[in-house]
């Protein structure tokens, strides 16, 4: 797989489940993260959002599709 951003430097991203992906994106923001990536759909799957926070630090947000 290519890189998606050329010239950008490889990094990790966290995830962390959580039980209401919608309140929690907005709770993240209200307590001073910038929201990089609002709530989307994986198809089959669930539902992520990209938090930053303040320090600038990202953390994904993940919610599983319940089955």
């Amino acid at each position: 797989m290519k890189h998606p951003v050329p010239g950008a430097p490889s990094s990790w991203l966290a995830y962390v489940l959580v039980d209401d992906i919608a309140a929690a994106t907005k709770k993240a923001k209200s307590l001073g993260a910038t929201v990089m990536k609002d709530v989307t759909e994986v198809m089959g799957a669930g539902s992520f959002s990209i938090i930053v926070d303040p320090t600038g630090a990202a953390l994904g947000l993940w919610k599983p599709t319940k089955k």
